[in-house]
Formats: structure tokens, sequence, C-alpha cells
């Protein structure tokens, strides 16, 4: 018999659109409930949600018979019209296009950056969204190549 263990996680960012503070915990409660939901039902197992005013941070299995950019379409997509069908929710809501991910190697590096998203409230109280991606970039200047070719 053939089979294959595979464990691939990814952290995934999703930011808002125009990096806008639109997330408030109304909202948020909406789109934590639908990424569980669709990270589960696409068997992407997500570790860790954290939900933040302009931008969301998963940390999540990846399913190795589904391409990422899907996996980040149907999550992006599905969030944004479960959100917009509850009635108590009035607003305009959107994500920005793309997305920026990362592959963690480790149990120890999934670890640690679930730890670091626990302290993200106050990571972000002198740190904007686009700070983060700029010192992402710096940490990691391959990601560069990869933003520009997931917007394009």
């Amino acid at each position: 018999m053939r089979y294959a263990i595979t464990r691939i996680r990814v952290h995934t960012i999703l930011p808002v659109i125009d990096f806008l503070p639109l997330i408030d915990n109304q909202i948020s409660e909406f789109i934590l409930q639908s990424l569980h939901e669709r990270l589960c039902a696409l068997k992407c197992n997500p570790y860790s949600i954290k939900i933040l005013p302009d931008h969301v941070h998963i940390v999540h299995e990846l399913n190795p018979k589904i391409a990422l950019c899907d996996v980040v379409q149907n999550i992006k997509g599905g969030s944004s019209h479960f959100v917009h069908q509850q009635e108590s929710f009035t607003r305009r809501f959107a994500w920005n296009n793309g997305s920026i991910c990362f592959s963690l190697s480790s149990s120890d590096e999934c670890n640690r950056v679930i730890s670091t998203l626990s302290k993200q409230e106050e990571y972000h109280t002198n740190t904007s969204i686009n700070n983060e991606i700029i010192e992402l970039i710096r940490t990691y200047p391959e990601l560069l190549t990869m933003i520009l070719k997931c917007n394009t």
C-alpha cells in the first residue's frame, strides 16, 4: 500500500482593502467563524487565527491537493460573502488584492509564530501593517518577488 504523509504549515496574512481598519468586534466574529469553517472544509487545519482591525494572520496546514492560491481565494471570497450576508452588518468590507504567505519549516517555527501572533495588538500599537510588511521584506527579500507575482 502506497501512501504519503505530508504536513505543510503556512503563515498567511490577509490585509483589509487599502489597509483600512474595517474589522471591529462584530465583524471579527463573522470573519473568525467563516475562516475556521472554510479552512476545515478544505482540510487546511487552522492552528491560529489572529484578527486585527486592518489585517488577519492565519497559521494553518495546507492540503497538498489544493494550491495555496486557491485556498486563499476561497477563504477571502467566502469570508467576505459571509460577512455581507449577515443582516446586522451594514458597512462595506473587502479584502485587499493579494496576500502574504510563508511556509513554516518545523513545529518549533510554527509554535514561535503562534506565540508571536498572541502579542499582535501590542506590536501594532507602534507598528502599522505597512511597516510590518516592509520588515518582513527586509527579513525575507524573496518575499518581494512573491508579492509582485501574486498581485499581477
